[in-house]
């Protein structure tokens, strides 16, 4: 069976990239509680290693580690590795992450699923929030395509209700106990399986704070600061947030999460959205921007604006994410 990273190519998936940009953006403010060099990020590589590439020239990280489950894949791994500071961790997440000692070292840790969420995230969740050093950052990704039914099934009579089908298949993946009781009743469309997925991930995270409180006065906080959607081959959500104690809480209010253009601290999403334009709109679009948008009777007071042939829609979307907005070009390397 063929690896997800085989179907597709990282590279070439320009919502994600746009979320990459972003999610850089807000990791660059993590300056303010330690150098980013003491840092270390875990993620997912796959052979692209488009992340760790990124973070590597952005933010200047070392200390790279890369957990991979297709341990028959390892000599195209270990081909690719684009620099010397990535360590391979060849395994399932959720039997590498409990042994890479999270509380020795401020971590960011980027749990980019490719599947539908499943029983064995929660423990990898559990295993950063338990453990994590304050500091550290989270971030995980997860598949939310509603699920279909096959057409070929043969008994139509007894075959369930794709509403029915729906919630089965989530049944299967995370067991009824964790679906809150809200959710039970609802089609499973790409919409609310965001957000049961949102919020069944969210209860975890402050499980796992709790448990790790205690009675203790010197609370471990979290601040959520993105939650983002959209699609490229499938549906992503996409969570991230900061772990903090007492101590840190004044340098994380310094960091102003709060005034990024894509923060988000609710289950309320960010929608990442970029419209397909020709590189002479990209030109057009940017040398009329940054700028309000302002309208009147429907059309843009800015006169650049009014002059490129696309509909307002295209123009607010590509306005939202233009800083963050992927260049792809053809090259001989």
């Amino acid at each position: 069976m063929a690896s997800s990273f085989e179907k597709i190519n990282y590279n070439l998936r320009p919502n994600k990239c746009i979320e990459r940009k972003m999610m850089c953006e807000a990791l660059g403010r993590l300056s303010l509680i330690d150098h980013l060099e003491n840092y270390r990020y875990i993620g997912f590589g796959s052979p692209y290693f488009a992340d760790f590439i990124l973070i590597h020239k952005n933010l200047g990280l070392t200390d790279l580690v890369s957990i991979e489950k297709e341990i028959d894949k390892k000599s195209r791994f270990e081909f690719n590795i684009p620099y010397s500071g990535i360590k391979m961790h060849y395994g399932h997440s959720e039997t590498i992450l409990p042994n890479l000692e999270l509380d020795k070292k401020k971590n960011i840790l980027w749990l980019d699923y490719d599947d539908k969420i499943s029983d064995f995230m929660f423990s990898d969740i559990h295993s950063f929030f338990s453990s994590a050093m304050t500091g550290s950052f989270f971030m995980i990704s997860v598949n939310v395509e509603q699920d279909f039914m096959k057409v070929s099934d043969e008994d139509i009579e007894n075959r369930m209700s794709l509403k029915e089908y729906r919630l089965d298949q989530l049944v299967s993946r995370v067991g009824k106990q964790r679906i809150p009781n809200e959710f039970m009743e609802l089609n499973m469309n790409t919409k609310n399986l965001s957000g049961v997925t949102y919020e069944m991930i969210n209860r975890q995270i402050i499980t796992s704070l709790i448990n790790r409180n205690g009675n203790g006065e010197d609370k471990i906080e979290y601040q959520q600061i993105f939650n983002f959607t959209y699609t490229d081959n499938a549906s992503i959500l996409t969570i991230g947030g900061i772990v903090f104690d007492k101590s840190q809480k004044s340098k994380v209010k310094k960091m102003a999460f709060k005034k990024l253009s894509f923060f988000k601290d609710s289950s309320e999403s960010y929608k990442i959205k970029s419209p397909n334009l020709t590189f002479r709109e990209i030109k057009a679009l940017d040398k009329a921007l940054p700028d309000p948008l302002k309208t009147d009777n429907g059309r843009f007071i800015k006169e650049e604006l009014q002059e490129i042939p696309l509909i307002p829609t295209d123009i607010k979307e590509y306005a939202k994410v233009y800083r963050y907005y992927p260049n792809f070009t053809e090259a001989n390397l």
